[in-house]
């Protein structure tokens, strides 16, 4: 916002997320150099529950993406056992110059 909003400034927003389209007013609540801290006002109830659906879509869209990048997490240490039990597993390559027999 370039330091140009104020507390208690109310100022239209149209937000956007997937196919939820919201137009609204918000009321400034906080303000810093470049940020600001608003709450949403004077919502009628589809507008209300419409902001709702928002937010269970975006939880959904966190909660996948975490659920995604912690079994990438688990299929790459499940890789990186597999790897260790290859090494461990596979007998050791001695050339038979250095192995002598005792008889």
């Amino acid at each position: 916002h370039n330091d140009t909003l104020n507390v208690g400034d109310i100022v239209p927003v149209h937000i956007t997320y997937g196919d939820v389209e919201i137009d609204a007013d918000i009321k400034i609540v906080s303000v810093n150099k470049n940020r600001a801290g608003a709450e949403f006002v004077n919502l009628d109830e589809a507008t209300a529950n419409n902001i709702l659906y928002m937010n269970i879509l975006i939880e959904e869209t966190i909660a996948q993406a975490e659920a995604k990048e912690q079994q990438q997490s688990d299929m790459q240490a499940v890789q990186e056992m597999e790897n260790q039990r290859d090494t461990l597993a596979r007998p050791y390559d001695i050339p038979n110059d250095n192995i002598s027999i005792l008889r």
